[in-house]
């Protein structure tokens, strides 16, 4: 851009910024990573999109800025996937903490009374058996 500025004019460089469309248009579907839907931004490219140039350096600037525009696409595309990714590791550690914690050791519980109970039955059914043989 500096060259550009150095052998242009500024008249010539607005006038060439203006003739670049201000939007592009972008295809927007859904992945599926690890059971998590991400967009997926892609921009379209089509035939003849591009402006004419008055000089070389002009048109390298335009170039330059059409790859940076590809390139935030692609950015805000994986900053999305890895945002809503993490959201989904937090709700799986989130949960694999309340199961570790909360849910096992209280199935642990239940287990350990249920094994007494039956274990204290069976005394009981022994000795009632006991007495009806005496």
């Amino acid at each position: 851009m500096h060259q550009a500025r150095a052998l242009e004019s500024d008249l010539r460089i607005k006038a060439a910024a203006l003739s670049i469309r201000q939007s592009s248009p972008v295809e927007l579907t859904v992945k599926n990573i690890a059971g998590v839907r991400v967009p997926d931004i892609k921009k379209i490219d089509r035939e003849q999109e591009h402006p004419l140039y008055d000089t070389l350096l002009l048109q390298d600037v335009g170039t330059a800025y059409e790859q940076v525009v590809d390139d935030v696409l692609t950015i805000a595309a994986k900053e999305t996937a890895l945002k809503k990714i993490l959201n989904e590791i937090k709700k799986t550690k989130r949960r694999a903490h309340s199961l570790e914690h909360i849910f096992i050791p209280q199935l642990e519980q239940s287990v350990a009374y249920i094994q007494f109970t039956l274990e204290e039955r069976e005394r009981e059914s022994f000795s009632l058996l006991k007495r009806m043989k005496n």
